[in-house]
């Protein structure tokens, strides 16, 4: 893959060091907007032919990989997330490319679900207690476009995630029936 330059982020939260990098600072605004579930303050920074790959590795794009997004993320809790690492490869704009980054970024996702409170045992960066946490990590492919946010908007974007200690605190709390696990009509 051709790249120009290579930006490592290897401090936890969003600090100031690595906000100085454009595409870091671009996912942060844009993280920010997104956890606050604000579908039409996120809507600049989509390209219109943007692909989202599921966790099942279904591909969608377009207007319906956009949907998608959003439908996947609209949680009934509420949740965090925390940068832990990033890389960021500058994209050369050449051989009709019009560059920009490409990103792998590393966090750590924090949630409170609905219901009876249970123990908060996580903390995130910014000092708020959380009762469950999970690793994750994000692609995110983003374009040149003056049109966007700081001149940039996702041209695809896939997540990989283990929703195991989610999961586990719905199931104990009965949010979840394990028979929606297992598959089994509720």
């Amino acid at each position: 893959m051709p790249h120009e330059n290579v930006f490592i982020v290897n401090r936890r939260g969003w600090h100031p060091e690595s906000l100085s990098h454009p595409a870091i600072r671009w996912i942060y605004e844009y993280h920010v907007s997104f956890e606050v579930r604000d579908n039409v303050a996120c809507a600049p920074y989509y390209s219109t032919n943007m692909t989202y790959v599921r966790g099942n590795g279904q591909s969608l794009s377009g207007a319906s990989a956009l949907a998608a997004l959003q439908s996947d993320f609209a949680l009934p809790h509420d949740f965090h997330s925390d940068l832990e690492r990033a890389v960021v490869i500058e994209q050369p704009s050449d051989n009709g490319s019009s560059g920009g980054y490409l990103v792998w970024a590393q966090t750590r996702m924090y949630a409170n679900l609905p219901g009876e409170g249970g123990e908060k045992k996580h903390v995130d960066t910014d000092g708020k207690a959380w009762e469950a946490k999970t690793e994750g990590v994000y692609i995110v492919d983003l374009v040149r476009d003056k049109e966007g946010p700081h001149g940039l908007k996702v041209l695809s974007v896939q997540g990989f995630a283990d929703p195991t200690p989610l999961l586990g605190v719905a199931v104990r709390r009965g949010v979840l029936p394990v028979e929606v696990l297992a598959g089994e009509a509720v």
